[in-house]
C-alpha cells in the first residue's frame, strides 16, 4: 500500500475495526472485476471511448489481464496508469 493511501487511511476515524479495515482496503479480486463486467448491460458505453459493453464483453479473455493490472495499479498509487490518461484526454 502506497504511504499516500496509507496516511489518508490514518485520518478516518476508528469506526471500523481493523478486520473490517482489512477487508475494505484489500486489492479488488479477479473474479469480482470479471462479475462487474458481465453485469452491465451490453448495450451501454461505459467510457469516454464509447465502446459498447458488448466488445469488452466479447474480449473479456484477451483484456481481462491487463484491466486487472490497471485497476491493482490504481489502487495502490491512486492514479491512472498513464497510458489510460492518454487515452481518456483524446476522447
Amino acid at each position: 500500500m502506497s504511504s499516500l493511501r496509507r496516511n489518508n487511511l490514518n485520518v478516518i476515524p476508528q469506526v471500523i475495526g481493523e478486520s473490517d479495515k482489512a477487508i475494505l482496503t484489500a486489492p479488488f479480486r479477479k473474479m469480482e472485476i470479471d462479475e462487474v463486467i458481465k453485469r452491465v448491460p451490453p448495450d451501454k458505453a461505459p467510457g469516454p471511448d464509447e465502446l459498447l459493453m458488448e466488445f469488452y464483453l466479447k474480449c473479456w479473455d484477451v483484456m481481462a489481464s491487463d484491466t486487472q493490472a490497471a485497476v491493482d495499479h490504481f489502487f495502490r498509487k491512486l492514479k491512472l496508469p498513464n497510458s489510460w490518461k492518454a487515452l481518456s484526454e483524446s476522447c
